[in-house]
């Protein structure tokens, strides 16, 4: 299946990431600089590190996405992930927690 790219800016000014030399530097995300400026759904908050908010990355994300629903009852769920504009997110109907099995021994 060929990715329908019309909803999404692949072009631009990348100046701003040019070396001398014209070739686009490698953008290194560090700790505490990521983007938080991205769409929540569900409860889930994604934070980038490569994206086009921040990066020439104009056909990856990749950052963590965490959310306060989890099995555990002390530790959030987080987890990372990547994947590309044609990529579609699905948000998922919520389950009660009756319908856990084993909820209340973990």
């Amino acid at each position: 299946m060929e990715p329908d790219l019309s909803k999404y800016r692949l072009e631009g000014d990348d100046s701003m990431y040019r070396l001398p030399s014209g070739l686009v530097a490698p953008v290194v995300t560090r700790g505490g600089s990521e983007n938080v400026d991205t769409a929540d759904s569900g409860g889930a908050i994604r934070v980038s590190g490569v994206s086009i908010q921040h990066t020439p990355a104009t056909r990856l994300w990749f950052g963590k996405v965490s959310n306060e629903c989890s099995v555990s009852r002390t530790d959030p769920l987080v987890w990372m992930t990547t994947r590309t504009p044609e990529n579609i997110v699905v948000n998922l109907p919520d389950v009660a927690d009756a319908d856990l099995r084993d909820r209340l021994d973990r």
